[in-house]
């Protein structure tokens, strides 16, 4: 009838409501978050990662966007890592080394050198952890490569006062031991070293200083 009151709905669209963030919840509380949310719970995978299991790795819908009541959101799940033995390596050349704890599941953590009187230079002399311990799959594996026998230069002492050359060898990081009394010579007898240079620093070399020899280790 002409005059008469109509009312009118206006739909004002779906309820929006925020993502929350659920990565690195524990699985249970962002469920119990989705629903609290006014969400949906989508799809659920697991996946191994090095994250405790159960902790939610990835979310289908960004935290903090504005989408429709209901929505479903999907989670990832991690179901931990495994966990394996990691091999013994020692004495392995470096290449060998890495492929052995690579094939095992892991990875080749930090290298680095250090000198050694026993293990040939290019070998493995210390692995982190130690070959049998149990460790997450993907994990670093530090390796200590030998850099074989430290070499040190040998100063010249001829014609030097005995107390300086003594502390110049010190200072080179050489043991002096007393010998016997022939002046002026070098004796190569035992293979040591007869000049200055660079040597093994397990070589040894007999100086003579004035009056008295000495024997370095």
């Amino acid at each position: 009838m002409l005059g008469t009151a109509v009312d009118f709905v206006v739909s004002l669209g779906p309820t929006l409501v925020l993502v929350p963030d659920f990565v690195g919840l524990d699985e249970a509380f962002a469920r119990a978050e989705l629903l609290t949310a006014s969400l949906e719970e989508g799809t659920l995978d697991s996946q191994d990662f090095l994250e405790p299991a159960g902790q939610v790795l990835f979310q289908s819908l960004s935290a903090g966007v504005s989408v429709a009541a209901g929505s479903r959101v999907d989670l990832i799940v991690s179901r931990g890592a495994t966990s394996s033995p990691v091999p013994s390596v020692l004495s392995l050349a470096e290449l060998a080394g890495r492929g052995a704890v690579t094939t095992a599941g892991f990875a080749v953590g930090v290298i680095t050198t250090q000198f050694s009187d026993t293990i040939q230079a290019g070998r493995v002399i210390a692995q982190s952890p130690q070959g049998g311990t149990i460790w997450p799959s993907g994990g670093s594996v530090g390796l200590v490569i030998s850099s074989g026998l430290e070499r040190l230069t040998v100063p010249n002492v001829v014609t030097l006062a005995e107390n300086i050359a003594a502390e110049s060898l010190t200072e080179a990081g050489l043991k002096r031991t007393r010998g016997g009394s022939r002046a002026d010579q070098t004796d190569d007898s035992d293979g040591s070293p007869k000049q200055q240079g660079r040597y093994h620093k397990s070589s040894r070399r007999t100086t003579r200083l004035g009056r008295t020899a000495g024997r370095l280790h």
